[in-house]
């Protein structure tokens, strides 16, 4: 799928995720995530990056963040990842590169309803993965903060202030069945770049950034009928 140059809008919550170079684990242990999540706090803090959701997976991670300007996306995650990156190879006494390229994102319409799936989305990556039956088991996510179970790391604000779901509300929005074609979309459309929501949303901004947001069917346009009878 064709990746198009990053979009970022400030004010707007987005979805970031970034894997293993050829999909290696980045984390190996729980002092790796803390040291991994440490850095993202440190930068966010710096850079004013809201964390709204996040999930740490052994080879691949997953943010919800809303940025303040145009630029503290970047700045975060590259700082944050160089620092790991170091951290990692100083650790195993190696060289070369630990994220494959630069983080993939893209933009989601600031409304509640896609919000709300994209953060479900995030805080299920391990039920889906089959690491655990229920999110808020996963330690190493937001899940189990945003149901009231604790505080995790980055100290993620309350699931109600930007979703209108209420900590035990939001307990059953995690047991709910994957919506297959919301988690097809926002893989498409976070590994194109590109942006998350309805086609009046995503029509603005194209008028608006005059960019192509949509995500285009591959290959070949089918061949028209030709309208002359055979001779």
């Amino acid at each position: 799928m064709v990746r198009t140059a990053r979009v970022v809008l400030e004010g707007y919550p987005h979805h970031i995720t970034q894997r293993g170079n050829y999909r290696q684990k980045v984390f190996e242990s729980p002092k790796d995530m803390e040291i991994y999540l440490g850095f993202i706090k440190e930068y966010a803090e710096e850079y004013d990056l809201k964390v709204l959701a996040y999930c740490l997976m052994s080879n691949h991670v997953h943010f919800i963040v809303l940025p303040k300007d145009k630029e503290s996306i970047s700045a975060v995650f590259n700082r944050a990842h160089f620092r790991y990156s170091q951290y990692n190879n100083k650790r195993k006494k190696i060289r070369g590169h630990l994220w494959q390229g630069r983080f993939y994102s893209c933009f989601i319409e600031d409304s509640e309803s896609y919000l709300k799936q994209a953060i479900r989305y995030v805080e299920r990556n391990p039920v889906r993965a089959k690491m655990v039956k229920k999110a808020w088991d996963w330690k190493w996510s937001s899940a189990a903060e945003h149901i009231g179970k604790g505080e995790s790391a980055l100290k993620i604000r309350k699931i109600d202030e930007y979703t209108g779901v209420r900590e035990r509300q939001w307990k059953k929005v995690l047991e709910e069945e994957d919506n297959k074609y919301f988690t097809e979309e926002i893989r498409k459309v976070t590994n194109s770049c590109r942006a998350l929501g309805d086609g009046d949303f995503i029509a603005k901004m194209e008028n608006k950034l005059q960019v192509l947001l949509r995500v285009l069917p591959t290959g070949r346009p089918p061949r028209k009928k030709s309208n002359k009878k055979a001779k």
